[in-house]
């Protein structure tokens, strides 16, 4: 995750590369690609003819706005072109909408008026009406429209989207599946079998949110505060039906089961 000093280093938005870049426009690429690239690398990446991976979640920040992640994309392909790179593949894990937008909660909460139950019922009611925030926020959601856009950028050949669930039920496949994509040995990629947990999650379905700043939290000891959030079947229903035809459309396109994974309402 490279240090960003190509933009205002006091606006909080440019506090890492690639998140502020793919926050602009792709423009960027045609008029600093060479100079991107010397940041993201370093001086002299152009003498040094390994492989090179970039792994930031950064490069994802502009996926609710699909159009917007493809030219991105495409520049950052094409700028590697002009710089001698015979061939760009993208890795996408992806995780079930319900739990994302849980996790993303409790990660967030910090910055939310009243956090707690409510304000989360509420935020999944926002995502679920195409009036709000269905086709902004939500869009980060959409998974098959993300997949159509990396597809044209970087050719299908040269990606692969896998569900980060796939982890624990199926590392070994998980482990082939990387192996073969990037022309690796699967010792190489071995991942090993212990369970992964969210950072933020406390047992299953269940939340803890963050306390916030020392003005925060001296706020909560003066009124009730929620400490935790949970995803109530109600609530998990509800967002698997948001994308449930995206999830249907992505099934069909991936060779992963998802609805063994839980995708479905």
């Amino acid at each position: 995750m490279p240090a960003n000093d190509l933009f205002d280093p006091e606006n909080e938005e440019n506090d890492r590369l690639l998140s502020a870049i793919f926050r602009r426009s792709d423009t960027i690429w045609d008029h600093s690609g060479d100079l991107v690239l010397d940041h993201i690398f370093g001086p002299k990446w152009r003498e040094d003819k390994r492989d090179l991976v970039v792994s930031d979640e950064g490069i994802g920040r502009s996926a609710s706005r699909q159009g917007l992640l493809r030219a991105h994309l495409s520049g950052f392909r094409k700028s590697l072109a002009r710089a001698g790179v015979e061939q760009v593949k993208l890795l996408c894990l992806f995780r079930r909408q319900d739990h994302w937008i849980a996790s993303h909660y409790a990660q967030t909460s910090d910055r939310r008026a009243k956090p707690g139950q409510d304000d989360l019922a509420a935020l999944i009611r926002r995502i679920s009406d195409p009036r709000q925030e269905r086709f902004t926020f939500g869009a980060l959601l959409d998974y098959a429209a993300i997949h159509d856009c990396v597809a044209e950028a970087v050719e299908r050949r040269n990606m692969l989207f896998l569900p980060v669930e796939l982890l624990d039920s199926d590392h070994e496949l998980v482990e082939t599946s990387l192996a073969r994509f990037f022309d690796a040995d699967v010792k190489s990629v071995r991942l090993g079998s212990k369970e992964r947990a969210n950072v933020r999650r406390l047992e299953q379905d269940v939340w803890k949110l963050r306390h916030g700043s020392r003005m925060h939290r001296l706020y909560s000891t003066l009124s009730w505060r929620a400490d935790a959030v949970r995803l109530t079947p109600e609530l998990s229903c509800l967002i698997k039906s948001i994308f449930a035809s995206s999830n249907e459309r992505l099934d069909r396109m991936l060779d992963v089961d998802l609805r063994s994974l839980h995708y479905f309402p």
